[in-house]
């Protein structure tokens, strides 16, 4: 009994998590906050960790996260560094509490398609009124904008701040909600049955999809834009049906570059430079070397158990401190040194080895692991709540339920169709 009341309260949590984040974000303007966040953290927390019991057959993968969840807590409880339980009590709720979604995961109680079906409403609610915004600039929104800028910023740092991010001060929020439901609308349009149902479903399809490339293109976060045509492409992959889906793709790609640069005959010039430069920036390889450096802050990652679980989160920067909130893995070397950057990076490549044989059973789980694989090159999607983390650890322990016994020919079957 008490196990299926916690199913029921987590899947209607869960399901409805972007909701979640919008509602605590229109209490925040009347400065009401009833702890939406906090709850959605633990209770998949503490369900997940009921959920670890529920597992019959454990795997290998499964003792190797059980481990890592307790190095980390080993970590956090060693560690000592200022105002650190402030520092822990953070990361034990907005990073720690989301690693078990994977024990839920891996039960296979709901599937993502339902969750993130469930996204619908409220992210287009934000994805349009985050577009009206962008264009009209009306008053609140703008002093929101200038509260997070001085009289000495430069003109390329003044239009980071101006990137659309509908209801937020920043553009993560929405930016990676739309990435995500993105990768579902792109899954949907190739494999689902719309002779099934009503034809103007595939149309509304089409239209949310248009939808959410805009408020890519505006919010530019470069990871979500270069991900967006990594995972179209990976969805058109077909060996049965190489040239056709070879079309499909360079249109596909055409596409985004058409719609790009309409977007830019409609914006100002010193945003049009921006977004230029910004996105050239992907193909500079320079560029990556310099931007190490400067997320790293000049720490010394050269350690074996880190400076302390949750010492470089966002966190910091409320007590005026540096934090790491660009890149996951300089993140993890930074906070839990070697060890618990390897224990982290076994976890991506054994869901990586699985979803490279068995990944056609579940595409948009697949899709989605591997956004999360490569945007943490460039931001701690790991460590951050703008970032859907608890997606992400739902989705590997998914992947790592995959039925591995009835399969012809597994090479690369994840470039196939289901």
């Amino acid at each position: 009994i008490m196990y299926k009341l916690l199913t029921k309260i987590w899947i209607v949590i869960f399901s409805n998590f972007f909701l979640i984040v919008l509602i605590k974000r229109l209490l925040e303007f009347i400065s009401i906050d009833i702890y939406l966040f906090q709850i959605l953290y633990i209770v998949s927390g503490l369900f997940g960790t009921y959920c670890l019991f529920k597992i019959k057959n454990k795997k290998f993968i499964d003792v190797w996260v059980i481990i890592y969840i307790i190095y980390i807590t080993l970590n956090a409880l060693a560690s000592s560094y200022p105002h650190h339980w402030q520092y822990v009590y953070k990361a034990f709720i907005f990073q720690y509490t989301p690693i078990f979604c994977y024990f839920i995961g891996r039960l296979q109680i709901i599937s993502i398609e339902y969750v993130l079906e469930k996204m619908k409403y409220p992210l287009i609610f934000s994805m349009i009124v985050g577009i009206y915004f962008y264009i009209t600039n009306p008053s609140w929104y703008v002093l929101m904008k200038e509260s997070q800028l001085n009289e000495y910023v430069s003109e390329s740092f003044r239009q980071e701040i101006y990137r659309l991010s509908s209801f937020w001060g920043h553009p993560y929020y929405i930016g990676y909600a739309t990435e995500i439901y993105f990768m579902y609308i792109l899954y949907r349009l190739k494999y689902f049955n719309y002779t099934a149902t009503n034809t103007l479903v595939k149309y509304i399809d089409f239209f949310i999809a248009i939808l959410c490339i805009v408020v890519l293109i505006l919010a530019q976060l470069r990871v979500t834009i270069l991900c967006s045509i990594i995972i179209y492409i990976y969805y058109n992959l077909n060996n049965k049906h190489f040239f056709t889906n070879t079309i499909k793709i360079l249109m596909g790609v055409s596409l985004f570059m058409g719609l790009s640069l309409l977007l830019l005959q409609y914006t100002s010039p010193d945003t049009n430079r921006y977004i230029i430069e910004h996105v050239g920036m992907l193909f500079d390889s320079k560029m990556y070397g310099d931007r190490f450096k400067s997320t790293g802050g000049g720490l010394d990652l050269d350690t074996f158990f880190g400076y302390g679980f949750g010492r470089y989160d966002a966190t910091a920067r409320e007590f005026g401190k540096f934090a790491i909130v660009d890149n996951e893995y300089q993140n993890h070397l930074a906070e839990l040194g070697y060890i618990g950057f390897i224990l982290l990076l076994f976890i991506f490549v054994y869901t990586f080895s699985k979803v490279l044989i068995y990944g056609y059973q579940n595409k948009l789980g697949t899709a989605i692991f591997l956004f999360f694989v490569i945007a943490a090159v460039g931001a701690s999607v790991l460590s951050n709540e703008t970032q859907y983390n608890y997606i992400f650890w739902f989705v590997v322990g998914n992947l790592c339920s995959l039925n591995t016994k009835k399969i012809d020919k597994p090479i690369f079957k994840f470039l196939n169709n289901a």
